[in-house]
């Protein structure tokens, strides 16, 4: 009975071994970098949305404003998310407001750093997105995924984009007991 249940609780400690878990688990972010411009505070609580449900994969997740997003802080990022409101009228000039078009254009070179884009409109974001991705592609970023939230359920969708991004950028979900979750928001 007693090496039975230590059997179990070796087994629920280390987890089955599967093949390419390793690996997967090698290439998983480590250190996620949020950095959002808001003026309503939609854009802010998407950000917050997305930290909180990454923050579960084990990752240490920084939160911040874009004021706050300094080349230093994204040098020691393994992921980069990038949002921004939607800025221009509905049919002319649309797109990621003017600091964060300013902040991409400063960006250096990022050398292959996979980052997520995404953007809050009230109406339609129209090329936001495309802009945004463009500027990280230009600056050496791999882009894995965007987002548009509209005016109704913003945070409800950034939590299921969160874990699609789980899904994706950490195949093998950590164990509860590894680690521990830490989340820093500025």
């Amino acid at each position: 009975m007693a090496q039975g249940r230590r059997a179990a609780l070796a087994i629920l400690e280390h987890g089955p071994r599967r093949p390419g878990a390793d690996a997967a688990q090698a290439t998983a972010p480590k250190r996620v970098v949020v950095v959002a411009d808001s003026i309503g505070g939609r854009t802010r609580a998407v950000a917050d949305s997305l930290g909180h449900v990454l923050a579960g994969s084990g990752a240490t997740v920084t939160v911040v404003r874009l004021q706050e997003a300094t080349p230093a802080l994204l040098a020691d990022a393994d992921l980069l998310v990038v949002g921004t409101w939607t800025e221009g009228l509905v049919v002319a000039n649309v797109g990621p407001s003017r600091a964060v078009r300013r902040w991409l254009a400063g960006l250096p070179p990022l050398s292959g750093l996979r980052a997520v884009v995404f953007c809050t409109s009230a109406v339609a974001p129209k090329g936001t997105l495309a802009t945004m991705r463009r500027a990280l592609e230009e600056r050496g970023a791999k882009v894995v995924a965007d987002a548009a939230f509209g005016p109704r359920d913003a945070t409800a969708r950034a939590e299921e984009l969160g874990g699609a991004l789980r899904s994706l950028l950490w195949p093998v979900a950590p164990r509860a007991a590894a680690g521990g979750v830490r989340a820093v928001a500025r």
